[in-house]
């Protein structure tokens, strides 16, 4: 524990509990106003909590002994941060503050997300250019920021839409493109046709619709830039084993990236095919995981976009129209089409012993169609299992009389078998599949990173050369104000009108924009070297703060942005920006060594009940409160609880509490209301915290106090570093303010106890425990650069004990060790003393003036020799927090060897034999009591937390 400089009586504390801060005592004739953030609210002179409220720049030297890095997810500046908003970045800043109570070197940034549709779509209705909107955007939710007591470091804030940011993003696709990572082709996309431009299928929800104007989605055929993460799909399959341990990644999302990559290995069967009047030679091959099931098949079924579907419909009007009816239809649609003179035959029926109702030929259908299940796998020989179940069974079973020579078969194995019989016949042949697409990052819009290649008739595509980067965007003015959707670079001539750097030729320049997920799947890693003019980062940079060691923010990004970001650091990992690159078949590295996903911040949302449309506050009527109405029908608006965002037009400024509340109250309020993991519905603060100066009476001592401090510095420290239980944090520290409150300790006690409280409470409520400190006293300005823990926790054997049960640190007597005294004091000598009342004085020297001097008084006993009285200064230990009447002094031997016995148990043991106030000169006492003593000193050493240090106490 750091030692304290307390030369005054301080101002005292009046302590009340409500979220586990101090109130204001009626009669304080200071009252404060809120504190919100940064500002000094005084003017007198004080200490400051080094790292507490003020900014802390990660320190720029090479030494990567304890460098951290603490990230949450960067914002899209769209106007207005809502309590969603501080909530993930109000955690971020907790974890920070705490590792650096901790005494680590922290890195804490902010950046924004600033390219993308929003901006674009704002600008056409606004008439203004995009980049006017989005820097506006950024200094208001700068200033939002501002005032919630974050420890961002802005000197190392970076933009998206920067020229000096995006130059790197360019720089990093080109070196896909030069390893053959980034390529265009042409191929069926994802179109929107709202918002103009393609989606990735990422993008594309269960329903079909855009991810982000909720359109319903063409399937066009255009040229297009990919990136390749197909080549790297091993390695994020395999990895997530890596971010399993230890639960460093939630289980939801690492199930989520799993089941989107989708590898499973099967068989293609193909299916021989009889077609009447068609010129169809080829069979149908189908892929299958459950070759098992083949003698169940009794149809085909076709997409709209097979060859033989295609060939069919030219000659067919009605499947024609058929098709044309398809866009309309729901993803979930069972509705066919049966495709006439065209059947299908089953590669089993081939086979002389399978069944007759295999070996007919089956039909075939564009669509889905239903028809009758014929089970051929069942969980087992019961012939009850065989009958039809309302629910299919999935799991590998055993063979039913439906499949032949295989019945009684397990499934798993008679599956194999399948696949070989059919193999050897040229029908089959065994495969491994993965649902994982290439990246589709070309976008037919203008706020995003151009694409720097050149395009000539001659060379092909043309990477734009290293020394002209960036390629920048250009002014498109008239565009904005004519306000049409489209893509504006596509009549920039100027723009495109450029030179080829291979010929010299007339080129053109791509007037694709790329994906801004290709923003947000590296920034993280420029936040570690942001200055950087040349490269994305420095080898020395990466060596330091990459990975991320806590990356925080919402689950819906476990596939898009979290998978990208993977990918993209097992790619940089491969190149020379890492001190030493790695294979990339080999590459293990990932972005964020652990994942946190808070839940979500629901908000009030109100939508019309006719269209569905969530209504922004101007288009309600809420006269009556209790039945709000939409203002252009009259109708009852429909009233739920959703995510808050800003298409949702629910979410709550937090800059409207923190006026009210104080941004201290507002966090803790925040943090308090449910788990991290958990959603939690936004609700008013009812209750807050100030301070106090007024005097407090004198408390008696009490050991269970300073047990309870211990308690609670164990259960916050494990609840600040498991992170998903901050909301324990803040009620552990209410509970321990009603301690303080209903066992009023002695001012010894009380000093450190409300320390630790403060200290305690510092990453949550910054502000606060800065004016608490400053009341507390002239306290050292280093005094927070260490976290004040139970040194047990610190190794390994005091943490198995602690798991184990086998002793109760919190409950033991502490021994605090007395440095000094008269050399020729006598080493062996012992004594049991009375244990002294309550001292007067509450300075920490003049505690232990009365505790270790006034006391160690050796008075003659009737067998002494000696008339006089004899005051002793030993070099002594003393249990000063013993529940019993006496304090028991000790010999204190600094070379020691600590015994094999427990501490604990030789600590508290009877303290030996002999009169009371009598040396002790036998060996084998002394060897006994060296013994004894050795192991209290061990648990002095593994119990540190305790009475603060002074110089002149010693």
């Amino acid at each position: 524990m750091p030692g304290f400089d307390i030369h005054h009586q301080p101002e005292s504390l009046f302590l009340s509990a409500s979220f586990g801060v101090l109130h204001p005592a009626p009669n304080d004739v200071a009252t404060c106003p809120p504190l919100c953030y940064r500002k000094a609210r005084s003017t007198r002179a004080r200490p400051q909590m080094a790292g507490v409220v003020g900014i802390v720049p990660a320190e720029a030297s090479s030494d990567t002994t304890d460098a951290r890095f603490v990230l949450p997810m960067f914002p899209y500046p769209s106007g207005n941060l809502h309590l969603g908003h501080l909530r993930v970045y109000t955690i971020a800043d907790v974890v920070a503050r705490f590792q650096r109570l901790q005494g680590s070197d922290v890195l804490l940034t902010m950046g924004w997300d600033a390219f993308g549709l929003p901006a674009e779509n704002a600008a056409l209705a606004r008439g203004l250019p995009p980049a006017g909107w989005t820097k506006d955007n950024i200094q208001k939710m700068k200033d939002q920021l501002e005032h919630m007591n974050g420890s961002w470091d802005w000197s190392r804030e970076v933009t998206t839409c920067d020229p000096e940011f995006y130059k790197h993003t360019q720089k990093l696709f080109l070196m896909l493109h030069e390893r053959g990572l980034a390529y265009q082709a042409e191929a069926e996309v994802n179109y929107d046709p709202v918002d103009k431009t393609v989606v990735a299928n990422e993008q594309v929800d269960a329903n079909g619709c855009s991810w982000r104007s909720g359109a319903k989605v063409e399937k066009r055929k255009l040229k297009q830039w990919f990136l390749r993460i197909s080549e790297y799909r091993e390695a994020l399959l395999r990895d997530l084993s890596i971010l399993e341990k230890d639960g460093a990644w939630p289980e939801r999302v690492l199930s989520m990236q799993k089941n989107w990559l989708g590898k499973s290995t099967g068989a293609m069967i193909k299916f021989p095919v009889m077609a009447l009047g068609h010129d169809i030679h080829a069979g149908i091959e189908v892929y299958t995981t459950r070759p098992d099931t083949l003698f169940g098949a009794q149809y085909l079924a076709l997409a709209s976009t097979h060859p033989i579907v295609e060939s069919l419909a030219k000659a067919d009007p009605e499947l024609q129209a058929f098709l044309d009816t398809i866009p309309g239809l729901p993803p979930d649609s069972k509705v066919g089409y049966l495709l006439p003179h065209i059947r299908a035959v089953n590669p089993l029926a081939y086979h002389e012993q399978t069944p007759d109702a295999t070996k007919e030929s089956i039909p075939v259908y564009e669509h889905r169609y239903d028809e009758p299940v014929r089970v051929v796998l069942a969980a087992s020989e019961d012939e009850s299992t065989t009958a039809i179940p309302n629910e299919p069974f999935t799991g590998h079973g055993v063979m039913t009389e439906a499949s032949g020579p295989f019945k009684g078969k397990l499934s798993a194995e008679a599956g194999k078998m399948l696949i070989g019989i059919l193999e050897a016949a040229k029908l089959a042949s065994p495969v491994e599949k993965w649902k994982l697409r290439d990246w589709l990052i070309s976008r037919q819009r203008y706020w995003g990173t151009p694409i720097p290649i050149v395009h000539c008739g001659s060379c092909g595509a043309v990477p734009v050369p290293d020394d002209q980067l960036p390629v920048e965007l250009p002014q498109v003015d008239n565009h904005w104000k004519e306000g049409k959707p489209g893509n504006p670079l596509e009549s920039a001539k100027e723009w495109i009108s450029t030179s080829c750097p291979k010929c010299g030729e007339s080129a053109k320049r791509d007037t694709d924009t790329m994906d801004t997920f290709v923003d947000s799947s590296w920034y993280f890693a420029r936040f570690a070297d942001p200055h950087n003019k040349d490269q994305l980062f420095s080898q020395e940079a990466a060596q330091k703060y990459l990975p991320v060691g806590t990356y925080i923010g919402g689950i819906e990004h476990a596939i898009l942005h979290l998978l990208y970001a993977r990918f993209i650091y097992k790619f940089l990992s491969t190149t020379t920006l890492f001190p030493n690159p790695q294979e990339p078949s080999e590459t293990t590295a990932e972005p964020f060594t652990r994942l946190i996903t808070q839940g979500m911040v629901q908000g009030r949302t109100y939508s019309n009940p006719d269209t569905g449309k969530f209504l922004t506050p101007d288009e309600l009527d809420v006269s009556d409160p209790q039945t709000p109405k939409v203002k252009s029908t009259g109708a009852k608006a429909v009233m739920t609880y959703e995510k808050m965002s800003k298409s949702k037009h629910n979410g709550v400024d937090p800059t409207g509490f923190i006026a009210k509340y104080g941004a201290d109250a507002t966090r803790a309020h925040i943090l308090f209301q449910a788990p991290v993991s958990e959603d939690f519905i936004e609700e008013q603060l009812g209750k807050t915290g100030s301070m106090s100066a007024d005097e407090l009476a004198q408390w008696d001592v009490d050991a269970r106090v300073w047990r309870e401090v211990q308690k609670t510095i164990q259960s916050v420290t494990t609840s600040y570093t498991d992170i998903y239980g901050l909301n324990t944090v803040v009620s552990d520290l209410m509970s321990l303010t009603n301690t303080l409150l209903e066992h009023q300790a002695s001012p010894a006690i009380q000093r450190p106890a409300i320390s630790a409280l403060v200290r305690m409470l510092a990453p949550i409520a910054p502000a606060f425990s800065e004016e608490c400190w400053s009341i507390l006293g002239s306290l050292k300005d280093d005094a927070l650069k260490e976290w004040i823990v139970t040194e047990i926790l610190k190794t390994a054997e005091g943490k198995a004990k602690l798991n184990e049960g086998a002793f109760d640190i919190r409950a033991a007597k502490r021994v605090i060790v007395v440095r000094g005294g008269p050399s020729n004091a006598p080493s062996q000598a012992r004594a049991r003393v009375p244990a002294p009342p309550p001292p007067t004085t509450t300075t920490t020297a003049g505690v232990r003036r009365n505790l270790f001097q006034s006391q160690l008084t050796r008075r003659p006993t009737p067998s002494s020799a000696s008339t006089s009285t004899e005051t002793l200064r030993l070099d002594s230990c003393v249990d000063v927090l013993s529940d019993s009447d006496e304090i028991v002094i000790r010999d204190k031997q600094d070379e020691l060897e600590a015994g094999g016995e427990d501490p604990i148990a030789l600590a508290m043991e009877d303290e030996g034999e002999g009169d009371e106030g009598q040396y002790v000169d036998e060996k084998e006492e002394m060897e006994k009591e060296k013994k004894r003593l050795a192991n209290a000193v061990r648990l002095y050493q593994m119990n540190q937390p305790m009475l603060p240090e002074d110089a002149e106490g010693e």
